[in-house]
């Protein structure tokens, strides 16, 4: 049984409510127009950074350069070196989120437990001209190069006055809700529970709350950074503030983050609500999600996703809510238009934050942003589903939304962007340049634009 999914979300029009009060962020402010010069001033360049010293890179083949880098590291520690005929190296090297990964072998994976290890470690990876790539407490794979696995950061520590809580990149998003848990707070991570931190923090990241409390970037307040040159510094709204700007949204162009401090909030509990709906509720389903997207105001913390599948097999069409508030009120009151159309189930329930993040699955996220009206959304639906009726059986087919409607934008969420996009084309252009002047004050050597193979690169 093959399944397609259209999934709208009105995760962008949040993004919107959020950006409007966290002006700091290197997203645009309206995803749609061209920056002002109100946004120019905002994004202007920084004043010039201390310099971190230069000296030439060279980048060695694949095989020299990691053969050497895998050789000093395991010199140095040891058992914290796995190479292809360890033990636990195919345990390792199985971390990974794409299966055409499944065939890169990587040299050898290097497993710091600490800080002052991860920025050692990048001084002999880089000194061998070796490539690397950083995995945190999530996915990734390597190939021909030395993989920095964070697994063993899994540091956390919460703040005296409760309002902040310290976190190592090996953590899981569900890692964090749990530590926070027994003292009835909550922070803004991610929606599913198995989501790395880093992963998910650098390039932005998408909660229910956003429109109340930003995006999960707008909720750090600091950054421990391990620079390419091995050199370890703070960013904050007081210390290197440069830096901790381009790191909100700007992925892994500038160094490895090796302690996350997260905001908290007093959120014991959260109102959720899932509602499924037959095909002949879409057209109703669609006008609650417009109106969703459109009135999601800062008022109440709320958020949701929204998918229509449609069954290649029985040639059916159903619509969910997966819906969570902020508070006890139940059922939610944001989802008041979902709740007054006819469903086939509907269920309910104010639980713990953790309780409700523990037992969903990750839904698949294929997003792309778009301005929602109803009458078109109806209209591109109806064409969904009829072309997707003439092809057959196929996995993954997701729609593209035609410009020419006014209800597409160029701007690409990273965590949703293939590897043939460039999510960067859709910011602003001062927030990028200003990227590039941050990176080139932090990073003057290329480390993570020439050596680190993950991640979207900002380019020259």
């Amino acid at each position: 049984m093959t399944t397609s999914r259209l999934t709208l979300s009105h995760k962008y029009q949040s993004t919107k409510s959020s950006l409007h009060h966290y002006p700091t962020s290197p997203f645009p402010p309206n995803q749609s127009r061209q920056p002002s010069r109100q946004d120019a001033n905002l994004l202007a360049p920084p004043p010039p950074h201390r310099s971190l010293g230069r000296r030439r890179i060279g980048l060695q083949k694949r095989n020299r350069g990691a053969t050497c880098a895998c050789a000093q590291l395991a010199a140095v520690y040891g058992d914290l070196v796995l190479y292809r005929n360890a033990t636990n190296y195919s345990i390792e090297n199985l971390d990974f989120w794409d299966v055409r990964s499944a065939d890169l072998k990587t040299q050898c994976v290097f497993l710091p437990n600490n800080a002052d290890e991860v920025a050692a470690g990048v001084s002999i990876i880089v000194g061998c001209g070796s490539q690397f790539a950083i995995r945190g407490g999530g996915h990734m794979n390597c190939g021909d190069g030395v993989m920095l696995a964070l697994g063993g950061l899994t540091h956390m520590q919460l703040a005296a006055d409760n309002a902040t809580i310290e976190v190592g990149p090996g953590n899981r998003l569900v890692d964090v809700y749990a530590a926070l848990a027994p003292y009835g707070l909550y922070t803004i991570g991610g929606r599913l529970k198995t989501i790395s931190v880093p992963g998910l923090t650098l390039i932005g990241a998408f909660h229910y709350f956003n429109n109340k409390y930003g995006m999960t970037m707008d909720n750090i307040a600091s950054y421990d950074v391990v620079l390419g040159n091995g050199t370890q510094v703070v960013a904050n709204r007081t210390s290197n503030p440069d830096l901790f700007w381009a790191l909100k949204g700007g992925s892994n162009n500038f160094g490895i983050v090796t302690k996350f401090t997260f905001m908290t909030y007093p959120i014991p509990l959260v109102s959720t609500t899932i509602q499924s709906f037959a095909e002949v509720q879409i057209e109703d389903f669609i006008t609650a999600t417009c109106n969703l997207a459109n009135n999601d105001g800062p008022d109440i913390a709320a958020g949701s996703v929204i998918t229509i599948s449609y069954n290649l097999t029985t040639k059916t069409t159903a619509a969910s809510l997966l819906g969570v508030q902020e508070g006890t009120e139940s059922p939610p009151s944001r989802f008041a238009n979902f709740s007054a159309i006819a469903s086939t189930s509907k269920r309910d329930a104010v639980m713990a934050p953790l309780a409700w993040h523990s037992v969903l699955e990750s839904p698949f996220q294929m997003f792309r942003q778009w301005n929602l009206m109803q009458r078109k959304l109806f209209k591109i639906y109806k064409g969904w589903k009829a072309a997707v009726e003439t092809v057959s059986d196929v996995e993954g087919l997701y729609p593209m939304f035609n410009q020419k409607l006014g209800i597409a934008s160029e701007f690409i969420y990273m965590g949703d962007a293939g590897e043939y996009q460039d999510p960067f084309a859709g910011f602003p252009i001062a927030s990028v340049q200003r990227m590039r002047s941050v990176r080139a004050a932090y990073d003057p050597l290329g480390v993570f634009t020439r050596l680190d193979r993950g991640g979207f690169k900002l380019g020259a």
